[in-house]
């Protein structure tokens, strides 16, 4: 449920888990590695939330039509009280009770990681070195930027850095997984998409009353000036896909994985 509310501190509570509306039913996107649900073992991804319930014997609330921002203020809530979940698991359509105890996930278990693998040869023989980076999410410790921690957790220098060994490395290409990754912080979006293009416009927020915001990339220079390949999958939104739809519009890499993303 964090993916529908971002990552606002340098821990999350809640269950661990981003959520999403497909068809109209509320899904569960994402797990997030060492969260309380992944940790649980008994919720999926694909499965469909069908009520929610405070402690053990609380009176259950259907969220099936409910917003999706109503249905994760139900979720979320005080690290170590339970939280009660009616689910219709992706392969049953008989509904199943899942007791699971919130839990602060701390940012170090969700961090991003990179490795190198060699596929094919080129003329020479050698082999491409393809660098693969994965991220949990577009995570971001805010209180710590606000409080001017040199060190604070940010998911686009951790990035940063992995592109550093990558040009050590001389990796050919970069391929950035950004399968089931829903949530994250517009500002850190923003920088990270900074990683692959120079500088200009990533995005623009309509407000209600209609006003319009630019976002833009203003530091110049790429970490990463090579080939590169986004993949996805239908769970990637929200902030990934800012990020998705900049590097096309920049025609800075391709995308690769399902039909489309969900939004």
């Amino acid at each position: 449920e964090e993916a529908a509310r971002g990552m606002g501190g340098s821990n999350l509570q809640g269950i661990g888990a981003a959520l999403n509306v497909v068809d109209g039913q509320l899904q569960v996107s994402t797990l997030v590695a060492g969260g309380a649900a992944a940790k649980y073992g008994k919720l999926r991804v694909g499965d469909q939330i069908i009520s929610v319930a405070q402690g053990e014997n609380g009176e259950a609330v259907d969220v099936r039509e409910m917003k999706l921002n109503d249905a994760v203020k139900l979720i979320r809530g005080v690290a170590g009280s339970v939280v009660r979940l009616g689910v219709i698991s992706s392969d049953s359509n008989q509904p199943a009770f899942h007791n699971i105890t919130r839990a602060k996930i701390e940012f170090q278990e969700v961090i991003a990681s990179g490795l190198v693998l060699e596929e094919s040869k080129k003329a020479n023989g050698s082999p491409y070195k393809v660098g693969v980076i994965k991220i949990p999410s577009i995570y971001m410790d805010v209180e710590g930027a606000r409080e001017g921690k040199a060190d604070y957790k940010s998911c686009t220098r951790d990035v940063a850095k992995i592109l550093k060994e990558f040009r050590d490395q001389q990796v050919d290409v970069v391929l950035l997984d950004l399968r089931d990754i829903f949530s994250g912080q517009l500002s850190e979006t923003l920088n990270l998409t900074g990683l692959f293009i120079d500088i200009g416009p990533i995005v623009q927020v309509k407000t209600a009353e209609g006003r319009v915001q630019h976002h833009d990339d203003i530091a110049k220079g790429m970490d990463w000036k090579g080939p590169l390949v986004l993949l996805t999958n239908k769970f990637s939104g929200g902030t990934s896909e800012i990020l998705i739809g900049a590097i096309q519009d920049y025609g800075r890499g391709l995308v690769l994985g399902d039909e489309t993303t969900t939004g």
